[in-house]
């Protein structure tokens, strides 16, 4: 777990959040709600380092992208906000 770095913005926070938990949400609608606590075990994050990314306070680490990434695909651009295409083209390769 990483912390707030001085170069994002609330802003910048917020989106990344939001998908944390719209990836959170779509993984709910096809097997049913879950718990924070159920789902970090799935993903193998900590269920509090999930609420606190999903909530805007704190940029996710690698590790925790890259558990994300595991479970979920996508790029990292894709996880951090910067690229709203969860993978890469063949020609952007």
């Amino acid at each position: 777990m990483s912390r707030k770095k001085k170069g994002l913005s609330e802003n910048q926070l917020l989106k990344i959040g939001s998908i944390f938990t719209n990836e959170r949400k779509k993984y709910e609608k096809k097997y049913g709600e879950t718990s924070y606590r159920k789902f970090s075990d799935i993903v193998g994050v900590s269920h509090s380092t999930i609420q606190t990314i999903e909530a805007g306070k704190l940029e996710p680490s690698l590790s925790v992208i890259n558990a994300y990434r595991k479970q979920f695909g996508g790029t990292i651009s894709y996880w951090l906000g910067e690229n709203t295409c969860k993978e890469l083209k063949n020609e952007e390769m």
